[in-house]
């Protein structure tokens, strides 16, 4: 009867333990996705800057420029902030040409505050 209850126990102690493991699972599974999703986001973004300045020999005062003149069809969401207005836009630095003119946007970064599975910050991406 002993061994009987001790089997039981060890069971249960497995079930539990596989189903905390699959919680774990699945919660990395969506973290991957939505840092796919940053990824995403981003490179899509910084392609249109990047595009932006080829064609107008300066940067965007803002992301909201790139989405009017159809460099982006719309500013993406970001999967950890969610939301389209919480991106950290980098001003570019000024040169010694164009010290007088506003610098726009270089580069953009999340907000988000978390950190990723490979331990670092989503807003050093």
């Amino acid at each position: 009867m002993l061994a009987v209850i001790a089997t039981i126990g060890l069971v249960s102690d497995l079930v539990v333990g596989m189903s905390a493991l699959t919680l774990v699972s699945q919660s990395d599974a969506l973290t991957r996705s939505r840092e796919a999703a940053l990824k995403s986001a981003l490179f899509e973004m910084r392609e249109a800057i990047d595009q932006y300045y080829m064609d107008n020999d300066r940067y965007p005062s803002n992301l909201k420029v790139l989405e009017n003149e159809g460099y982006l069809a719309k500013i993406p969401t970001d999967p950890f902030t969610q939301r389209n207005d919480s991106w950290r836009m980098i001003p570019a630095k000024p040169t010694a040409r164009r010290r007088r003119q506003p610098t726009g946007v270089y580069d953009v970064k999340s907000s988000s505050r978390r950190t990723a599975l490979d331990g670092t910050r989503y807003s050093d991406w």
